[in-house]
């Protein structure tokens, strides 16, 4: 490796702990507990649970990892370590790894591919893959490589690799790289200050061979910087939007000398040309040397981080850039976060992922922590322009690892899938770096139960009951699984919960009284099950009540009749009797009340003041258990 290499191989390392150094507060709500990789919790966010996929040991599975993990479609993780290897460099020239799973929830380790060194490259420090599954990683020894699997799952080969030469080409590829339809490469080259030049944006051009030879790679420089208003020193990875521009950033340069955000747009007339899309300005309203990747949203809108430059603490943070020019800081560390670093990526529901300084302070990682994994989450509403951070994780440089770094992975579960560089159980105090997976822990649901309907309802009556299941948190997945009403008087229903969260089963009583009413959510892998309050249901008996009989009829004017009459109830026990009065009324205004007997019967007596035909009805106010209910009428005649 020529001087010009390594001297730009020592910039790059004495860069990444300056990126981390700058975070000047940590976790120190971590740092107390004293326990291995302990979990911010707060009340509102998702907590998280760490799993280690795989341990690296330098040798032969090689040694820290520097880039972000990808994955195939059959979910095969793929990542790179910049050491180890059966390479020829000291310490090997870093493996191309993958992770597999195996079917039990763990993950087999598999080294695909050693560098070799020499035109090749050593030393990955990203990875790509298409849609065919092939790989593509860029060097810290100024190389971009392409790896194709043989068929049949056979061995991983070396398919295409373009050496950067240090000349109009560039050097030092900042991936991962951008991949087009028909297999070009474009990438960032940055120039340290033993370059030549202020970095390039290149084209690998996907070339037929001659004479039976296979496809190579030929080299095109779209855009060289020039140290100017245009910026200087890519400092991160290209992205592409859906009209075919590219964006990227430079880590010095532009009109005040802090760094610049560019895009790269392409006309048939002018060819590709470079629009300055935001000059850093510095302290105290805006940031400088911004470093990482940018990511777009659905919108057009761009995101980065800046390693400095904003008050209170000249940090930086996450800023935000609109397609009409505005600029807004979306995050600043404040006393309970630390720096946020490297590059970032959006979630399915519209959250930021991050790596970032933090985390838990020991001798091992310093004052500024062993790293932590972020999350930032948007307003709702668009009220306000700040975002929320929570620390996913915190490491400590035991076994869950430290300096975690590059791009994470999200899946569609909201599980997160990242390295750090360093720590790991089976490699000393430094640790050799591992794989990580974080794992949202089930979301708490709040099940709510509504009033049955009828109610109160008969015995025997179909009663509705409605229930909702919602997260306390906002989670990846929508609650699933069933809901159970239960009555406390045994009766049961269950309904298999609809995304909605809203769903109804119905129950049917047959004895009357009052009974409570709770609803149980099973609960999924994603979700915690949960019980309602209860709510009271209060079930009647039908009854039906007759007059049995009115003496004496024809009755005498102004002489009492007896007006006998008997209730029956439809689910009739010792306990639900009917009780209580009823009253008998004549169709000329007369009234009497009688009270029920235990045996279900009563009397009253009626005087009529003048003499007709009129008619008798009698009707059962009802009790606690019984309905009330109404006769039929019948006749009196009074003489």
């Amino acid at each position: 490796m020529n001087q010009v290499a390594i001297r730009s191989l020592i910039g790059r390392f004495k860069l990444l702990p300056t990126l981390v150094l700058v975070a000047a507060v940590s976790l120190s709500a971590n740092a107390r507990t004293g326990q291995s990789g302990t979990r911010v919790e707060p009340t509102d966010a998702l907590t998280y649970s760490q799993s280690v996929l795989h341990d690296f040991t330098a040798s032969p599975d090689g040694m820290n990892p520097q880039s972000g993990l990808v994955a195939d479609s059959s979910g095969n993780l793929y990542g790179t370590a910049y050491y180890g290897g059966s390479g020829p460099c000291s310490g090997g020239c870093g493996t191309v790894f993958e992770l597999s799973p195996d079917g039990n929830g763990g993950w087999t380790y598999n080294n695909i591919y050693s560098l070799p060194g020499g035109t090749v490259g050593a030393w990955p420090n990203s990875l790509t893959i298409d849609s065919q599954g092939n790989l593509y990683g860029t060097t810290a020894a100024s190389s971009v490589f392409e790896l194709c699997q043989e068929p049949n799952g056979g061995a991983w080969i070396l398919c295409n690799v373009y050496g950067f030469t240090g000349g109009s080409d560039g050097q030092n590829p900042q991936g991962p790289v951008i991949l087009d339809a028909a297999g070009n490469v474009y990438v960032v080259t940055e120039r340290d200050d033993g370059g030549n030049g202020y970095g390039t944006v290149d084209e690998l051009v996907l070339e037929q061979g001659v004479n039976g030879g296979g496809p190579y790679w030929s080299e095109q420089t779209l855009y060289t910087f020039t140290g100017g208003n245009d910026g200087a020193y890519p400092s991160g990875p290209l992205i592409r939007d859906k009209k075919g521009d590219f964006y990227g950033t430079t880590n010095s340069g532009g009109i005040a000398n802090n760094g610049t955000v560019f895009k790269l747009h392409y006309t048939a007339k002018k060819g590709w040309a470079l629009h300055t899309v935001h000059t850093f300005q510095g302290a105290p309203n805006d940031g400088l040397q911004p470093f990482g990747g940018l990511v777009l949203d659905v919108a057009g809108n761009i995101y980065g981080t800046a390693a400095y430059g904003t008050w209170p603490n000249l940090v930086g943070g996450i800023y935000k850039l609109t397609p009409s020019g505005l600029t807004a800081w979306i995050y600043v560390p404040g006393d309970a976060f630390g720096n946020i670093g490297g590059g970032l990526v959006f979630d399915k529901a519209g959250n930021l992922y991050a790596v970032g300084a933090g985390g838990v302070v020991n001798q091992y990682c310093g004052s500024f922590g062993c790293g932590a994994i972020y999350e930032l989450t948007p307003p709702s509403g668009g009220q306000s322009t700040a975002w929320t951070a929570n620390v996913l994780f915190g490491f400590d440089a035991g076994a869950d690892g430290s300096n975690p770094v590059g791009l994470l992975r999200v899946d569609n579960a909201g599980n997160v899938y990242g390295v750090a560089s360093n720590g790991g159980a089976k490699y000393g105090q430094a640790g050799a770096g591992v794989v990580f997976e974080l794992e949202p822990n089930p979301v708490t649901t709040a099940t709510a139960i509504v009033k049955g309907s009828p109610s109160p309802s008969k015995t025997g009556q179909i009663v509705t009951v409605g229930f909702t299941v919602a997260q306390t948190v906002k989670g990846f997945t929508q609650p699933t699984g069933t809901v159970t009403v239960n009555a406390s008087t045994g009766e049961a229903c269950f309904v298999a919960l609809p995304l909605s969260g809203k769903a109804s089963c119905q129950l049917a009583f047959e004895s009357a009284g009052i009974r409570t009413l709770t609803a149980t959510y099973s609960g999924d892998s994603a979700n915690q099950g949960s019980v309602s309050g209860a709510v009271t249901q209060a079930t009647f008996n039908s009854t039906s009540i007759k007059i049995t009989s009115h003496i004496p009829d024809p009755a005498k004017v102004g002489k009492a009749v007896t007006v006998e009459f008997s209730v029956i109830a439809k689910d009739e026990t010792k306990q639900t009797k009917p009780t209580g009065t009823v009253t008998v009324n004549a169709s000329t205004g007369e009234s009497c009340t009688g009270i029920l007997s235990g045996g279900d019967k009563g009397k009253c007596q009626l005087t009529f003041g003048s003499s007709g035909i009129r008619t008798l009805t009698a009707t059962y106010a009802g009790d606690a258990d019984n309905e009330g209910s109404v006769s039929k009428a019948i006749e009196q005649a009074v003489e």
